[in-house]
């Protein structure tokens, strides 16, 4: 799937709870394709609750931006059932997930949007 495709791949979806997923110690990258995601959906879909999911924590740099894009992480994980589709971005293997990996294991429909995938 090219990025080209995702607003149509968001329209096509049935309401549902998502949960957007950063790699462990998330650094700029990750936070601001996980703000620039969310604020795609928002644009195309109301209907549509959204989670982010920093595993561990925010790397010491990008605080600032964290606090300045007021990206709001869950503090728990919840029950992957309840989502989905779980969108892992800049996340460029299953080693950097950490936590998060249960995510990755446990909801059925999964999108991997990355600039570094590991083969």
């Amino acid at each position: 799937m090219s990025y080209k495709d995702l607003p149509s791949k968001i329209k096509s979806l049935k309401p549902c709870k998502i949960i957007l997923i950063g790699h462990r110690s998330a650094d700029a990258d990750a936070l601001v394709s996980i703000e620039l995601f969310k604020f795609l959906v928002n644009s195309i879909r109301k209907d549509m609750q959204i989670d982010i999911l920093i595993p561990e924590k925010i790397a010491g740099k990008a605080i600032k931006i964290s606090k300045s894009l007021k990206i709001k992480k869950l503090e728990v994980l919840p029950e992957p059932e309840i989502y989905g589709l779980a969108v892992f971005l800049d996340v460029g293997g299953e080693s950097v997930l950490g936590s998060a990996d249960i995510y990755l294991k446990n909801v059925k429909e999964k999108w991997l949007i990355d600039h570094h995938i590991q083969t």
